[in-house]
């Protein structure tokens, strides 16, 4: 499906229309041209001995026709100039379009950082995930809300998840340019639960997204998404022993990984308040 072209685009494409219509015009012949004779051409026919009056028609005749040249040859000046206006206009909204996109913020999760708290008192190990969330861009944002959500469960998830839907609270929260930011967590997990995702008797899933706007004016609110499976191997009990002991692992997910346009092409756009 053709992509909606904007404003800017139906002006140039209105311009350039213009434009090679009165020029094909033109060279074809199209164009109406005067039917009076310059005053060269019917010199001829005047002599000395003509009365006056054919001497002042001819001389009337003459600026009519150059006058009338003049006029069309105005009109071609007008066209091109709207043309070229066209053209400049679109040039320097695409080049606010690039500059907006080059500096604009940009938020995305590069990974997802684990951690786990054992209860000194029963000795339960505990387990967190927290995801970064990361600026890219060169300004920073406005507005950002942050939801995080888990999802411990007997299955994958299913086809056509609804991400959309959210059981965490909103999380203000403000990232700089270039900056990564470790916040938000859905629940802790127990060792003996972590357990059974090691033995594939249960699947864990992280995913949540962040709504921001950028700092420039009249640009649209934005939306990055993340999704993952939580993988683990070893001794829950044990994390103390290091990778070699126990080992979590995440695999990015088919989908609920996307920012804006790409969001919104799997129908997990901004959500509906």
């Amino acid at each position: 499906m053709l992509k909606r072209l904007k404003a800017s685009d139906w002006l140039a494409i209105a311009g350039a229309a213009s434009f090679v219509c009165f020029w094909g015009l033109a060279l074809t012949g199209s164009l109406p041209v005067p039917k009076k004779q310059p005053q060269h051409a019917i010199r001829s026919h005047v002599t000395s001995n003509s009365p006056p009056e054919s001497r002042q028609d001819v001389a009337a005749e003459t600026v009519a026709f150059y006058t009338e040249v003049l006029a069309w040859f105005t009109a071609l000046l007008a066209a091109t100039a709207f043309v070229q206006g066209a053209f400049l206009y679109v040039a320097n909204r695409n080049a606010e379009r690039a500059f907006v996109a080059s500096r604009r913020a940009f938020v995305y999760v590069p990974d997802i950082a684990p951690s786990w708290e054992r209860n000194p008192e029963t000795g339960v190990v505990w387990y967190g995930f927290r995801p970064r969330w990361a600026n890219a861009g060169e300004t920073q944002t406005r507005d950002m809300v942050c939801r995080v959500n888990a999802e411990y469960r007997d299955d994958f998830l299913p086809i056509g998840f609804d991400f959309a839907a959210s059981h965490g609270p909103a999380m203000p929260h403000t990232l700089g340019p270039k900056s990564v930011s470790t916040g938000g967590l859905a629940r802790s997990f127990s060792d003996a639960e972590m357990r059974e995702i090691v033995a594939g008797r249960k699947f864990l899933f992280l995913w949540g997204w962040a709504e921001y706007s950028d700092i420039f004016p009249g640009t649209p609110r934005h939306i990055s998404r993340y999704c993952a499976q939580v993988r683990a191997f070893g001794d829950p009990s044990n994390p103390e022993g290091g990778p070699t002991v126990f080992n979590i692992v995440f695999y990015v997910h088919l989908r609920g990984n996307c920012s804006d346009d790409e969001c919104a092409a799997q129908g997990l756009g901004l959500p509906q308040v």
